[in-house]
């Protein structure tokens, strides 16, 4: 088979080498089995305690996403579309995972924990095993066209990385190099091995290396030790790099975790999970509620369905009801947490670590009757494993050997090894808060129950804080110093969660130090605060947050862009002080002529710049009178107020064709305003040019003209970037995908303009010009202001570049 395509393979399930023809029918059933199911536990007598997948699940989205082109490009719709400056999604743009997939044949897949990575590749795995044998619709459940795909569909390899790097550690192969592709196609042969699958010796890898596959490459992230996460990058990407022209590759990773890794970038196309937004998480009940009722797909006008429509509107209602589910509903995982919860006691607790406390509690006492030891001791021995896990000295594990729990385990039972070994067997079987998925190897269901639990162990110990002290920052532990705070007010009310900010400010002994300090503060108390009482009071937050606002500004110690962006989402979170005086938010660039343009034919000729586009030219003077530009972009803040006022209602604030516009499109508010509304100190994205005039009308400003815009970039000197004639690094710009999405306005502290400091001009996000687009300038207009267009749907122009686009793109 070598050199064939994916779509050139033997039908339907078999395929034949020299002499032997060699039937995967058994392997193909053992994976559509092992990924059909979704297992719920404590779900009572009136339901199994496993769902069909397919029946539950429900399609997720993806945002933003492509490989970058060398090439920009300056004329846009009034909508803002970029015609051929990026393959894909494009900027905040976001597509269901169906397309996706249909669209891009190798990519890495991100997102949060519990926002369903692994179940989206086991019903990817399932569907692709389905369709191997047979079943004619399942191709188009993941978004994959039969006729396209060829005479079958692609031959499912489902691997878990983290057992991967267990695999080469335990089977090392001096003769080969540390990153050899050999290593993985190794894996494939002993991933079947012994599984009675009647596969030959090599017959996976061979599968691989000859195409036709889909490569499914579960949980990059969860891979112990930054080494050996960094040399797991790099053999992935020479799998991708030598099989990209006969497979598909899908790869997942946490978002944090892969910001921090070499990345894949030129071999995949990046790809981000949205949170579910309200469409979904109506999708997701009503699929459980059907489910969890018997409800066959195609029933409607039937008693059962009837009670299902009528639970699920109850469990919606609860959910909306419920403070703090509505960033829980975002998640896949938490949103089925909700449900089990809601199921068990027809009410939600308030408290993130409350509602998680609940859940394992739940699931722990839902067959106790089945259970040789009491609730609260199975949930010590649970937390003595996950804190073991976490502390292993080898790094975090995901999962860890039967022996190993089993003997982390044993001081809170009183067990011998036989009998510890004998309770993880029954809490595989009956609460389901730990899993076998491997021989030997014992996990947790999910990441979160192991995150909570290990808090939650730490969070009773009188040394909890001495152990967690020295990994506030490590992103694999993140998410339980967030759970400690959170069990720690749960145990000690107010007073304890003031002792936490206190000590988390203590450990800033730098000025790099205590802006982590600041942020992962502002964190902690995003998830406390809205539970009532203060934490913050009486402490230096207040202070320390004034202080760090200095890591933005020039001339100060070098802060890597990733703490900063990490501190300006905090700040955000906490409330931007830079946003906070009106008049400071302005500045005053006095008039001037320009010398506009840009030529590369000519270098004694004036405006010459030799990355210059043609359409840049013919240079020519505009005189430029005086006039006020905001020091930052509009951010999501601000754009809020005019949301909240009604802005999309009130007809006033709308030119003709916008408010045509507007009413045709139906929108009332930007393009994923929920999930913007997260970072209020970000600029606001998803807005058409017509919402960007309304903005400003509303707000009694307009939208600078494209002269104005390149006045106050430039200056009188023609800078080539808004900071002079230096090459962009991550101190000046957000660009060439270095963080992948917008970030918080004014962090690149050798950014602003030197003469003015208005800031973010390059990169990070485009900004609308008043103007309508003229090729070659052609009637542009030569006094500064931005010249009316009177034709309808006319296009205008933005300026500035995005976060994807190169140095050559965010020129002035």
């Amino acid at each position: 088979a070598e050199g064939r395509t994916a779509s050139q393979v033997a039908s339907p399930a078999r395929v034949t080498t020299p002499g032997v023809e060699i039937d995967p029918s058994r392997y193909l059933e053992w994976l559509r089995e092992e990924h059909t199911w979704l297992d719920v536990r404590g779900m009572g007598a009136q339901v199994s305690e496993k769902m069909e997948l397919r029946h539950v699940y429900t399609e997720l989205a993806v945002s933003g996403g492509a490989r970058e082109r060398q090439a920009g490009a300056k004329a846009h719709d009034a909508r803002g579309d970029v015609p051929g400056a990026v393959e894909g999604l494009g900027d905040g743009a976001h597509a269901g995972i169906d397309e996706a997939l249909a669209e891009h044949e190798h990519a890495v897949l991100l997102g949060d924990p519990g926002s369903g990575k692994t179940t989206l590749l086991r019903f990817v795995a399932q569907n692709l095993a389905r369709a191997r044998l047979g079943d004619p619709d399942a191709l188009a459940r993941i978004g994959l066209d039969a006729e396209a795909e060829g005479l079958e569909a692609p031959f499912p390899i489902f691997v878990r990385l983290e057992r991967l790097a267990s695999f080469l550690r335990d089977h090392p192969r001096p003769d080969l190099p540390d990153i050899a592709p050999e290593h993985f196609y190794r894996y494939l042969d002993h991933l079947v091995a012994g599984h009675g699958h009647g596969l030959p010796a090599g017959y996976l890898s061979g599968r691989a290396k000859a195409g036709g596959c889909f490569l499914l490459l579960d949980g990059l992230d969860e891979v112990p030790g930054s080494d050996t996460r960094a040399t797991m990058v790099e053999l992935v990407g020479q799998v991708i790099r030598q099989g990209r022209t006969r497979n598909r590759h899908l790869v997942t990773c946490r978002t944090r975790a892969y910001e921090d890794l070499t990345q894949f970038r030129d071999d995949v196309t990046t790809l981000t999970l949205a949170p579910f937004r309200r469409p979904q998480v109506e999708r997701f009940v009503e699929n459980w509620s059907r489910a969890l009722h018997r409800v066959p797909p195609v029933e409607s006008d039937t008693p059962r369905a009837d009670t299902a429509r009528e639970y699920g509107a109850d469990l919606l209602r609860a959910i909306d009801d419920n403070p703090s589910s509505a960033s829980f509903s975002e998640s896949p995982l938490m949103l089925t947490v909700l449900a089990v919860v809601y199921w068990s006691e027809r009410k939600l607790p308030e408290q993130r670590a409350e509602l998680y406390e609940a859940a394992v509690r739940y699931l722990l006492e839902s067959r106790r009757d089945l259970a040789d030891h009491s609730t609260g001791v199975r949930k010590e021995a649970l937390q003595a494993i996950a804190i073991a896990m976490f502390e292993d000295p080898d790094g975090v594990q995901r999962s860890v050997g039967r022996e190993d729990a089993a003997r982390a385990a044993r001081p809170c039972l009183g067990l011998d090894r036989d009998a510890a070994l004998a309770f993880l067997e029954n809490e595989e079987l009956h609460s389901g808060i730990v899993v076998s998925r491997s021989a030997g190897e014992v996990e947790f269901w999910h990441l979160t129950f192991q995150e909570y639990l290990a808090a939650h162990e730490l969070a009773q110990d009188e040394e909890g804080w001495a152990r967690l002290e020295q990994r506030l920052h490590d992103d694999r532990w993140s998410e339980v110093v967030l759970l400690y705070a959170g069990c720690r007010l749960r145990f000690g009310g107010q007073r304890a969660a003031r002792r936490i900010v206190e000590r988390v400010l203590a450990t800033g002994s730098d000025r790099v130090s205590r802006a982590r300090a600041v942020a992962l503060t502002a964190r902690i108390l995003r998830d406390l605060t809205p539970y009532g009482g203060d934490p913050a009071a009486g402490t230096r937050y207040e202070e320390m947050l004034r202080d760090t606002l200095g890591i933005f500004e020039p001339g100060g110690e070098v802060v890597a862009e990733s703490v900063r962006v990490e501190v300006g989402d905090a700040l955000g979170a906490a409330g931007d002080p830079r946003l906070a005086d009106p008049e400071g938010k302005w500045v005053t660039v006095p008039g001037g002529t320009l010398l506009m343009g840009a030529q590369k034919a000519d270098r004694s000729a004036p405006g010459f710049d030799d990355l210059a586009y043609d359409d840049e030219s013919p240079v020519h003077e505009v005189r430029v009178p005086e006039f006020r530009i905001g020091r930052f972009p509009v951010t999501v803040q601000e754009f809020r107020a005019f949301v909240d006022a009604g802005g999309y209602r009130d007809r006033a604030h709308w030119g003709s064709d916008g408010w045509s516009w507007r009413r045709q499109a139906g929108v009332s508010g930007p393009g994923d305003w929920d999930e913007q509304a997260a970072n209020p100190n970000r600029p606001v994205t998803r807005v058409s040019w017509y919402e960007a005039d309304a903005y400003c009308r509303w707000a009694g400003k307009r939208l600078p003209s494209e002269a104005e815009w390149e006045w106050a970039a430039r200056g009188a000197e023609g800078r080539r970037w808004p900071w002079g004639p230096e090459e962009p690094t991550p101190e000046h710009a957000n660009l060439s995908h270095n963080v992948g999405h917008p970030t918080p306005v004014g962090i690149y502290p050798l950014g602003g303009t030197p003469d003015l400091g208005i800031r973010d001009l390059a990169g990070n996000v485009w900004e609308w010009c008043g103007d309508a687009w003229h090729d070659d300038y052609e009637g542009a207009p030569t006094d500064g202001s931005a010249r009316k267009e009177e034709r309808s749907g006319a296009a205008r122009v933005l300026r500035g570049g995005s976060f994807y686009f190169q140095a050559r793109n965010v020129r002035c």
